[in-house]
């Protein structure tokens, strides 16, 4: 049965809408993955400043500036 509009709409359209709709799914999924990991690497750092280990505030600058940089790597 037609669309209301009385269009008809075929398949190979179907089939690319599908596409690009699958394409931008996993887009927003990998960009939530990296968000969350980011994220995760981040607490993970506070953590371990925090409650584990003592830097001098010379060497604390040193790791985040080197953390930092391979953040920008990834995203």
């Amino acid at each position: 049965m037609a669309a209301a509009g009385g269009g008809f709409e075929s398949a190979r359209s179907v089939d690319e809408r599908k596409e690009q709709t699958r394409i931008a799914r996993t887009e927003v999924l990998r960009q939530a993955k990296a968000n969350f990991e980011k994220e995760e690497r981040h607490k993970e750092l506070k953590r371990l400043r925090d409650k584990e280990t003592w830097m001098l505030p010379d060497v604390n600058k040193q790791v985040e500036q080197i953390s930092q940089v391979n953040t920008n790597r990834l995203t």
